[in-house]
């Protein structure tokens, strides 16, 4: 039995036979009309120099993350400031590599996994990480 419907997106009128409850022609028509809902700035014409302001913010926001709106959070970005402000150099120990930051372990002082502000962060060693988890599950 032949079903004849409106494209929500492009408003053809289209017949299909499977798939009573399409409400698209196409995917790529079903992709367009999303891409429309959730961005409010879809289809609007901005001027050169709007657009090369929001690029500039954009680019100062990555290049200090504290004044990132969204860095608090961020998980991600938390974690990768304090190896960088480490440098290297495990925080408990003193001992590193100067420069290579990628080996040092970040701990959450509070033992709250979840709590990721940047007073609570700390870069550790591999081995003073497990030493530091080590003495707090003795303790309890």
């Amino acid at each position: 039995m032949n079903r004849v419907f409106i494209c929500k997106g492009c408003k053809r009128k289209v017949i299909r036979k499977k798939w009573p409850k399409r409400k698209y022609c196409s995917l790529q028509c079903f992709h367009n009309s999303e891409k429309q809902k959730g961005n409010p700035f879809y289809g609007k014409k901005h001027t050169k120099a709007f657009r090369e302001k929001l690029s500039n913010l954009a680019k100062r926001r990555m290049q200090d993350p504290k004044k990132n709106v969204f860095f608090k959070d961020g998980r991600y970005s938390s974690r990768r400031l304090i190896r960088q402000e480490a440098n290297g150099i495990c925080q408990e120990c003193y001992n590193g590599l100067t420069g290579i930051i990628t080996f040092l372990d970040i701990h959450h002082k509070n033992l709250n996994e979840n709590d990721d502000r940047l007073e609570n962060l700390i870069a550790l060693c591999p081995n003073c990480h497990r030493i530091t988890h080590l003495k707090k599950a003795k303790r309890i």
